[in-house]
């Protein structure tokens, strides 16, 4: 007998817990693939309403509105197309000059962009860990290091909740339309969290699709 349940802090997956000390950990993005419901309409303060939700810390809020999104197939591709802009090729060209002035001489210079850089936090991630992996110099390596410890030991930024929720979204209504925002998303400005995980959730769908 199942004797508790939790979901992760970003709705993806659920904990569960039986008499017997038995856990699994179950991928509720897969699951919704399976199921199938009669669709939803919902008016334009309702999707508003449903995507102000989005950003919930409360993994059962937030996965909540996940469904109600879904079900409601294209409307909500067309809503989510007026809220997901494809990363630009100048805000990733920003966040290079920012990683850039962590090595400068000036102490000003690298303490605008630290902070500066620690702001967009989670948002930029993968920009952090490919300007770590690239072999920057010892004292730049130290201070996106630092970054990175920050980013780690905090909870998902509430932007970064809603926009990872919102490709998810997309991957699991699966449509022409969903599958086009998501190639748009996926070839915007590199570097940025968005921006990957779109390009994941496009190779997943098309996985799934038998398609190479």
């Amino acid at each position: 007998m199942v004797t508790s349940v939790r979901f992760s802090p970003d709705g993806a997956h659920l904990f569960s817990g039986s008499g017997d000390t038995t856990a699994l950990l179950w991928d509720v993005r897969s699951m919704a693939h399976a199921v199938k419901c009669p669709p939803i309409n919902l008016q334009p303060q309702q999707l508003h309403d449903v995507w102000e939700r989005l950003a919930n810390r409360n993994a059962r809020i937030g996965r909540e509105a996940i469904t109600q999104f879904v079900y409601s197939g294209p409307s909500a591709v067309a809503f989510l197309k007026g809220k997901l802009t494809p990363i630009s090729e100048k805000n990733s060209g920003i966040i290079g000059r920012l990683i850039a002035d962590l090595g400068s001489s000036s102490f000003t210079i690298r303490t605008k962009a630290f902070s500066d850089l620690r702001q967009w936090g989670d948002l930029i991630e993968p920009a952090l860990h490919k300007a770590f992996n690239g072999s920057p110099p010892l004292e730049t390596k130290n201070r996106l290091s630092a970054l990175l410890a920050t980013i780690k030991k905090q909870p998902p930024s509430t932007e970064r909740l809603r926009l990872r929720r919102a490709i998810e979204i997309l991957e699991t209504i699966a449509s022409k339309d969903a599958h086009g925002l998501l190639q748009a998303i996926g070839d915007g400005g590199t570097g940025f969290a968005l921006t990957q995980d779109a390009q994941f959730a496009l190779a997943r769908a098309q996985k799934r699709a038998g398609i190479r």
